[in-house]
């Protein structure tokens, strides 16, 4: 899915659509598209971040504690 979402392909498409909704004059159209790839974007960037730190717990990586 990330590689989906991150692709220049799916970026060029959402751009031309929201483009195209812009033209026309449908701005709501245009908006909910960009907000759609946005939340896309950023949910895909927290489950990558979560997926980390899940990883780094199973593998017993913590901050060093200074004594």
């Amino acid at each position: 899915m990330s590689k989906l979402i991150n692709s220049k392909i799916t970026a060029l498409i959402m751009g031309s659509w929201v483009t195209y909704c812009i033209g026309i004059g449908v701005l709501s159209g245009a908006l909910f598209l960009a907000l759609m790839y946005v939340f896309l974007i950023a949910d895909d960037h927290l489950c990558r971040q979560n997926k980390k730190a899940i990883n780094d717990a199973k593998l017993g990586d913590s901050a060093t504690v200074n004594d």
